[in-house]
């Protein structure tokens, strides 16, 4: 395999012209803020992994790219519809000013997404398109958009929206298949669309509103739980109490749970772990 890494590359600009003799290269990366013009790159029909970092706005030499299956475009464009074609793209990053997601509802082949959204009333009707989507990150304030269009995403295994505004829950329920969630909700307290996730086994959560964790005892996968919360306690954890082989971290401590109530992990291996039970005063 032909491997290229031009970052950091000074004058990369007037030098790009060479690339159209590199024909047989299959993995190029690309970082300089004085690159603007990438035309160069439609004669690369073999690149099957690119990266690309700078100050970019036509990506249109990518349109004919089509053995392209890994992308991480960090950029100035506001124009995605040349990735509109890319029918072999399995996986890809993309943080860019644009507003309109809507070209990469043709990539039904997608398996990995991280996104940087740009607006709070984002359209996300484009995740119609992206069936067999397993993995997914997101960026962004959408707390203004209609979250209905994730439903489709039934295969998706992972979603990590830590660094996500989102308005509601209510939509993720739809996502069945989902294993591990990594989720930041400021006002939301009812986490009652999660008990539907039976197939849930990772699950962090960061919330400022005081959260009710009983509706989390009826997914039974689950073996991992972290807490970020200021707004409940120690006691709060026993709700799920009798759950089978969860392990909670939560302020820096570390609990699990059995039949009879949460215990609290012993700072010393030498301590026996401690029972928390409704009545007992949190440290």
């Amino acid at each position: 395999m032909w491997r290229l890494n031009l970052s950091g590359a000074s004058g990369l600009q007037k030098r790009l012209e060479l690339l159209k003799h590199f024909t047989g290269l299959e993995e190029l990366k690309m970082g300089d803020m004085c690159v603007s013009d990438i035309s160069p790159l439609r004669h690369l029909k073999k690149l099957r992994k690119f990266t690309l970092y700078g100050h970019i706005e036509d990506i249109s030499p990518l349109q004919g790219l089509k053995e392209l299956v890994d992308l991480k475009l960090v950029i100035d464009t506001r124009n995605l519809i040349p990735l509109k074609g890319l029918s072999k793209l399995e996986k890809l990053h993309l943080k860019c000013p644009t507003e309109d997601f809507s070209p990469l509802e043709n990539l039904h082949n997608l398996r990995e997404l991280t996104i940087h959204f740009t607006r709070r009333d984002q359209d996300l009707s484009f995740f119609k398109g992206l069936k067999n989507l397993r993995w997914l990150r997101t960026h962004g304030d959408i707390s203004k958009a209609d979250l209905t269009p994730i439903k489709h995403l039934k295969n998706l295994r992972v979603l990590d929206a830590l660094d996500t505004k989102i308005p509601e829950l209510p939509p993720l329920r739809h996502l069945e298949n989902l294993e591990r969630l990594e989720l930041s909700c400021e006002e939301v307290s009812d986490l009652s669309p999660f008990g539907d996730l039976k197939n849930l086994k990772v699950f962090f959560i960061a919330a400022l509103a005081k959260l009710d964790l009983s509706p989390l005892k009826g997914v039974e996968n689950l073996e991992k739980l972290r807490i970020w919360s200021n707004d409940i306690s120690e006691e709060d954890l026993t709700a799920l109490s009798g759950m089978k082989d969860l392990t909670i971290y939560f302020r820096g401590k570390e609990y699990f749970t059995k039949e009879d109530g949460i215990y609290r992990v012993a700072k010393s291996p030498l301590s026996e772990p401690e029972r928390i039970s409704p009545d007992s005063e949190s440290e």
